[in-house]
């Protein structure tokens, strides 16, 4: 059965200038090498006229980073490909897709989220959905992955507010 997460962050920095910077594919770039595994690159990043963004990532997990009851699963390698899509909504905000499959793992992830403008800068809201086809661990996967999901989201936040003070 599918879990449903929900998680925010905030930023204090304008929507404009975090939307301005998924725009920007050294930012992309750096993300990924900030997340310390070698095995994730960016695949694609597709910037719009008319306001989208569509960035293609691909991630591997080895075994030794994963639990145990997964790794057996997965046959020691977890791959998942991500595709984030981010749009202006209007002068705003911003809406974003998140779709994430997984290899050698009966699972699938989807998310949305929505950035607004707050009195001090942006929140992000996200809603995630997993689902992971095992029986018996299933529930016990998707837990981790929400838990994974989170800690994402927030390494997300403090490497955009970092990247958009230095750069400015």
């Amino acid at each position: 059965m599918p879990r449903s997460f929900e998680s925010s962050v905030e930023f204090p920095d304008s929507v404009d200038q975090i939307f301005s910077t998924f725009c920007d594919e050294t930012y992309w770039e750096a993300r990924i090498i900030a997340t310390g595994n070698p095995n994730a690159k960016l695949d694609s990043l597709i910037i719009d006229p008319g306001e989208t963004v569509t960035a293609n990532v691909s991630v591997s997990f080895l075994g030794e980073k994963l639990p145990k009851a997964i790794t057996k699963f997965s046959g020691g390698e977890l791959k998942f490909s991500q595709t984030q899509r981010w749009v202006r909504i209007d002068g705003d905000r911003v809406q974003g897709e998140i779709d994430v499959a997984v290899s050698r793992v009966p699972a699938s992830g989807a998310g949305k989220a929505l950035l607004v403008p707050v009195a001090n800068g942006a929140r992000l809201d996200v809603t995630t959905i997993v689902e992971v086809k095992i029986p018996l661990v299933g529930g016990k996967f998707e837990r981790y992955v929400g838990g994974l999901l989170d800690d994402d989201l927030k390494s997300f936040q403090r490497f955009t507010t970092e990247w958009i003070a230095e750069k400015s």
